[in-house]
């Protein structure tokens, strides 16, 4: 999988932006994914201080964790979630959704939970923060609003190796309604008798970029592992605990 490094795409040299935009086509045409660079410009603080509080978060007694549990917007449990949308997976899970929407026009129907199902299903609920770790709310909306960003700028890079007419904004333009996600996985110990069920199923999102990115307790740092079988599909099980983030937009 080629590793890029994007961060000469908005500087000042035009032969460097070009080859950021020429690396990135020639990945997503030959291989379908890329790993980035210093994280994408994204520091390291910023990564470890979310990872940190998602951690820590996991570790709490499974009764306070319950507290903030729900299928849309905060926490769900190993075997938590079995629905239309997705099956029940070996995983533990907390997610959040946007973090700005006390700074957008509430007038507009595409917000309001009372004018649609689909705004209902998207805005209906507020995201739910526990109390401990301290600092979890700060640490989760600091680092989705760096993942955003990091979002608009791929999504940009995206447009002008498409030559999109709109420009390089073509896609970010048509995007600044998203309804993104953050989402931290916790995969528990492996037993012998979990082996036929999915530890976390395949990812088919086809409308938005999705950035994953895994940390094993010892340190070790990569994209999330799978391996397809005609039983069970796109599977992760060899991993004994990490932690998966994605936004997409």
């Amino acid at each position: 999988m080629p590793t890029i490094d994007i961060s000469a795409f908005d500087g000042d040299d035009p032969a460097a932006s070009a080859r950021v935009v020429d690396a990135v086509r020639a990945a997503c045409e030959t291989v379908g994914f890329f790993l980035l660079a210093d994280r994408g410009g994204v520091p390291e603080d910023l990564v470890a201080g979310a990872l940190g509080a998602s951690r820590g978060f996991f570790e709490r007694p499974l009764e306070e964790k319950m507290r903030v549990a729900s299928l849309r917007k905060g926490y769900i449990p190993v075997d938590g979630c079995d629905n239309a949308v997705r099956p029940t997976s070996l995983h533990e899970k907390f997610s959040c959704s946007r973090v700005d929407l006390d700074a957008i026009d509430v007038s507009d129907p595409y917000y309001d939970p009372s004018a649609s199902a689909q705004a209902e299903l998207y805005f209906g609920e507020d995201n739910r923060w526990p109390d401990a770790p301290g600092g979890f709310r700060h640490a989760w909306e600091t680092y989705y609003v760096a993942m955003e960003s990091l979002t608009r700028r791929l999504l940009r890079i995206f447009a002008r190796a498409l030559d999109a007419k709109g420009g390089d904004d073509f896609f970010v333009d048509r995007c600044r309604r998203h309804v993104s996600n953050l989402v931290a996985l916790r995969y528990p110990p492996l037993h012998p008798d979990d082996d036929a069920a999915p530890r976390s199923g395949s990812n088919r999102t086809r409308t938005r970029p999705t950035s994953p990115s895994w940390r094993s307790n010892t340190g070790q740092a990569g994209c999330r592992c799978s391996r397809t079988e005609p039983a069970t599909g796109s599977t992760c099980r060899r991993r004994q605990t990490h932690c998966w983030s994605t936004s997409g937009t």
